[in-house]
């Protein structure tokens, strides 16, 4: 066969696969987006039912209800930005067309998802500050008596806002300007705001770490190891300690895949990438409940002195 008469075949049959693919890829992440906001619906609605009888006369439980209310916008919006996007995109590049090539169709389709491509990236910009706000202010009454921990970990939020704020500019300038987001400015960009929200999450966490294990020593000595390990405010502690771990662990899974050229799988990595951004949102209501379900750890610093 003549290899000059293969080649549009070919041609075809991998513009067909990047369809097929492209398409494939839209549905499933459609799907996770879906599942991942419907798990973070139960959490937002435990939490906003507990605040609803405590907020009433507490100024510090005021403050968690409309940050949880705020935050629940903010993922919400996420998942209207991530399905916006998605489907804008699906619509326009598998749209049959004689007179224009799929190339430029996934251009076009590219051109019309820009808008939400920018408001998906600042809602989870705010859904992974609700999760460092939220944890600083938790670990910071912890340490009331430390300014120097107060005052770090301040510093470290302020430095995590200025790094996302970077962020969101720098991708909504290269998208805009028809640059591609795969340049290295955005992956700089991107990972410093990951590195950074990482930095604030893991010194929070440990600082608590420290707080429940000091508080645990003050206690052992005046009640079994089994009567300490169910004591409440310790409980407490040690569960704000286990989901800090966690949302580290998945910071650090979505950095390393969004850095990683060689990542195994695409879908894994868009998998990962959307449970962290959701995470992020989410973790802020999960901290909340759990905090709201001892009134005494939100509204006085009962481990403040240990």
């Amino acid at each position: 066969m003549d290899p000059v008469m293969s080649s549009p075949t070919v041609s075809e049959n991998e513009v067909a696969d990047e369809v097929g693919f492209s398409a494939y890829f839209d549905v499933v992440y459609v799907l996770g987006a879906s599942l991942f906001y419907g798990l973070s619906i139960p959490v937002f609605a435990f939490s906003i039912n507990i605040l609803r009888h405590r907020a009433r006369n507490s100024k510090p439980f005021r403050f968690l209800q409309i940050l949880t209310y705020l935050t629940f916008f903010s993922v919400t919006g996420q998942f209207i930005s991530n399905i916006g996007e998605t489907l804008t995109g699906l619509s326009w590049s598998q749209s049959p067309s004689d007179s224009i090539s799929y190339l430029d169709r996934m251009a076009e389709a590219s051109s019309k998802a820009q808008p939400y491509g920018i408001a998906s990236l600042i809602f989870q910009v705010l859904n992974f500050f609700a999760g460092d706000a939220i944890v600083v202010w938790r670990a910071s009454i912890l340490w009331s008596t430390s300014r120097a921990v107060r005052y770090i970990l301040c510093l470290l939020l302020a430095v995590s806002a200025a790094a996302s704020i970077y962020d969101v500019t720098n991708f909504s300038i290269i998208l805009t300007s028809n640059k591609g987001t795969s340049g290295n400015g955005f992956l700089r960009g991107d990972a410093a705001s990951m590195f950074f929200s990482l930095a604030v999450n893991l010194a929070a966490t440990i600082c608590i770490m420290i707080k429940a294990w000091l508080f645990r020593q003050s206690i052992k000595d005046t009640m079994s190891r089994e009567k300490v390990n169910r004591n409440v405010p310790f409980r407490i502690l040690f569960s704000l300690v286990e989901c800090g771990l966690f949302y580290c662990a998945a910071q650090v899974a979505n950095g390393i895949l969004t850095v990683d050229d060689n990542a195994p799988s695409v879908f894994g990595r868009a998998i990962v990438a959307q449970f962290t951004e959701f995470f992020a949102g989410t973790y802020s209501a999960l901290v909340i409940s759990i905090i709201a379900s001892q009134r005494s750890i939100a509204e006085s610093s009962f481990v403040s002195d240990v």
